[in-house]
């Protein structure tokens, strides 16, 4: 049996040996992470690359490479990895990625992490599918077709919008339009970006109106 930790494959492709009974699973990974910074190749493919290891080691390893002038693109299951990425997309479970039409379904933490980190801080966004609507001046109804994202069946509508105040001196929020309003109902749940860390809240609204209500996140 060989018990070296890395090997050189016959398409000439270093591979460090997950069999190995040498390193442990972390070690492993910091090893080849070792050997991408000195090795410095242009483009490298990242699959659960840091699966096994704590916050802190992983922003580091990032960290190596990325001095180190390589662009790299991860596959993980990881939520952590939001943060050594300059874009995300989510890619729920089941999804068949070569049919032609596709919905957009963030991960409440990739909401706030990514999306409204950027757009507040005037960041680019590469996947910049989420639109700026004024909450007062729409109905309801009237968003389902005004945040449609991609051409698949959508269940759900994203967009941003600022707050607006009820009274201008006051710090309740308006949340009336021309033909009804929407309420706060329930208590606000945390979002969490890892099992520790609280980014943000979430509030549940529902509109009221003619005789019908419609729920929003």
């Amino acid at each position: 049996m060989d018990a070296r930790p890395v090997k050189r494959t016959t398409d000439d492709l270093i591979q460090v040996l997950e069999d190995s009974s040498v390193l442990s699973i972390s070690e492993q990974q910091h090893l080849a992470f070792a050997h991408l910074s000195l090795s410095k190749p242009n483009l490298v493919l990242l699959d659960e690359s840091t699966s096994v290891l704590d916050e802190a080691n992983e922003a580091y390893l990032y960290q190596l490479i990325e001095a180190a002038g390589i662009t790299y693109i991860s596959i993980s299951h990881g939520r952590t990895l939001y943060k050594q990425h300059k874009s995300v997309l989510h890619i729920p479970i089941g999804t068949n990625m070569y049919r032609t039409n596709w919905h957009f379904e963030p991960l409440y933490e990739e909401l706030l992490y990514y999306y409204l980190r950027k757009k507040v801080s005037y960041e680019p966004i590469d996947l910049d599918v989420i639109r700026e609507v004024d909450l007062n001046k729409l109905e309801p109804w009237d968003l389902k077709e005004k945040c449609r994202i991609g051409s698949g069946p959508q269940n759900e509508w994203y967009f941003f919008s600022h707050k607006d105040k009820k009274y201008p001196t006051g710090t309740r929020t308006n949340r009336a339009t021309a033909a009804g309003f929407w309420k706060a109902t329930g208590r606000d749940k945390a979002i969490h970006l890892t099992n520790s860390k609280r980014i943000g809240m979430r509030k549940t609204l529902v509109f009221y109106g003619s005789g019908t209500s419609w729920p929003e996140d």
